[in-house]
């Protein structure tokens, strides 16, 4: 997040080149484009919207189907009491079974009603969650903003402060050319212009 505010909020000055600052609401909008907290929030938003159901809550009905597939291969040597002796290889066995259950829930101790509340609650804890990160996420913004136009400012004023010195220089310099300063006022001069 900081990075999209240092990025999007340049500063240049000096060397001929102008201040140039977007505007609070540009600033805002691209933070909040592309935070990722926020896309995380309401994914988890979007998430509980669709848990906070009757069917998770367990207050419909549950239909439960099974099917079962049973296949067989033997081979059969078998010697009867009479001296008859049967042999079968690859004898084959299938049975197929399939059965459809259903069960309705017609009273657990309000159970059902207490675990729809609270999918209800946690929905609405996610709504909040995405607000609070939409509004640390613009305070955040707004503060460094305004710091860097407070930085911005302070830099405009150090420059002035460097012009008037530097006029004050020349004056000086100008005074001890004709001979009305001495050089104490021209190292007093050097000495501002380099506190600057």
């Amino acid at each position: 997040m900081k990075r999209v505010v240092c990025i999007g909020l340049i500063i240049c000055i000096g060397s001929g080149v102008k201040a140039q600052y977007l505007s609070l609401n540009e600033a805002i909008t691209i933070a909040l484009k592309n935070n990722l907290d926020i896309e995380m929030a309401k994914n988890d938003f979007e998430a509980s919207q669709i848990i906070n159901h009757l069917s998770i809550a367990g207050g419909l009905p549950v239909v439960s189907a099974s099917f079962n597939d049973n296949q067989s291969l033997t081979n059969l040597n078998q010697k009867l009491s009479n001296g008859t002796i049967i042999t079968r290889s690859g004898n084959s066995s299938n049975s197929f079974n399939s059965g459809i259950t259903a069960s309705y829930l017609l009273f657990n101790g309000y159970r059902v009603r207490f675990t729809k509340s609270r999918l209800e609650a946690l929905e609405k804890q996610s709504s909040f969650a995405i607000n609070l990160q939409i509004q640390n996420l613009v305070a955040s913004v707004m503060v460094k903003y305004y710091d860097i136009v407070r930085q911005g400012d302070y830099l405009k004023t150090i420059q002035q402060s460097i012009n008037v010195t530097m006029q004050r220089k020349k004056l000086v310099d100008a005074r001890q050319g004709v001979g009305l300063a001495n050089n104490a006022d021209t190292y007093q001069a050097e000495l501002d212009l380099t506190a600057s």
